[in-house]
């Protein structure tokens, strides 16, 4: 007995009847595949628009962010940035970059030193500087891990949920890389960096920009050369520079909570 013979298909039916299915590419970080490019192939004029679009030089793009306050207008995208694939990018965004490039930066070559900055210390900068009005975050008590000589502990800190928010946007945009470590009680720690994208980006951002961050980064006369370290010595932490200013921070200090709560008690209970 014969076996039948079966021959494949010259081509795979494609997924719409009359068009070939797209090739699919790999997608920037920010990008969306959308899925009606997958089941049609584009027409020969969306090419042409696409093509028009790539070779566009970098266009300086103005608008208002939904989620921003009104005092707090989007920063139109620098020049100085060779992929303007951002979402609205606003002040609160650039002055964080801003703050994060005065403590970690990435090595430009072999003989650099990288230099990091620790989730802690950026939070407890970004509180002091929200204080001050370099930011427009808001921030609340959040019970936090912290460890000091191989001991460990929960204390509350005054924490802007917010900011952790534009700093994942910054990482996403990669303005910014993270470090994770693990510490020596297995507990993992986040460090920050600017990438050199992120140095491009800053270095086209408005001067008045940099002076509101320089103001926190730096300490007040006669110290204003020097940068500021953010110190926890199990009390609390300290804001000091090495020619002898210190100052102790209260972002380890909770505040009264802004809203009222009352206990729910039961019908048959009242």
């Amino acid at each position: 007995m014969q076996r039948p013979k079966y021959s494949l298909p010259a081509k795979p039916p494609s997924l719409v009847e009359g068009t070939q299915p797209a090739s699919l590419e790999p997608t920037r970080a920010g990008e969306i595949l959308r899925i009606d490019s997958i089941l049609r192939a584009p027409d020969a004029e969306e090419s042409k628009n696409d093509e028009k679009n790539a070779n566009r030089p970098p266009q300086l793009v103005a608008g208002k962010n939904d989620d921003a306050e009104e005092d707090d207008p989007v920063v139109i995208v620098p020049g100085s940035v060779e992929e303007t694939r951002f979402e609205t990018l606003t002040p609160s965004h650039a002055k964080l970059a801003i703050l994060i490039s005065h403590y970690g930066n990435s090595a430009s070559n072999l003989q650099d030193n990288e230099t990091w900055i620790r989730e802690q210390s950026l939070l407890c900068l970004v509180y002091e500087g929200i204080k001050s009005g370099v930011f427009t975050f808001d921030y609340g008590p959040k019970s936090t891990f912290v460890v000091q000589n191989h001991r460990s502990g929960r204390i509350y800190l005054n924490i802007s949920q917010e900011a952790r928010a534009a700093i994942r946007d910054l990482i996403t945009w990669r303005l910014i890389a993270v470090l994770r470590m693990m510490s020596n009680i297995g507990t993992v720690i986040s460090a920050y960096q600017l990438t050199s994208k992120g140095s491009k980006y800053i270095a086209g951002l408005p001067s008045e920009l940099h002076d509101e961050v320089r103001m926190l980064a730096f300490g007040p006369p006669p110290y204003d050369k020097e940068s500021v370290e953010v110190v926890f010595d199990g009390e609390g932490f300290l804001l000091r520079t090495r020619g002898g200013f210190a100052r102790r921070s209260d972002f380890s200090e909770p505040e009264d909570v802004s809203y009222v709560t009352s206990p729910h008690i039961p019908a048959g209970l009242r």
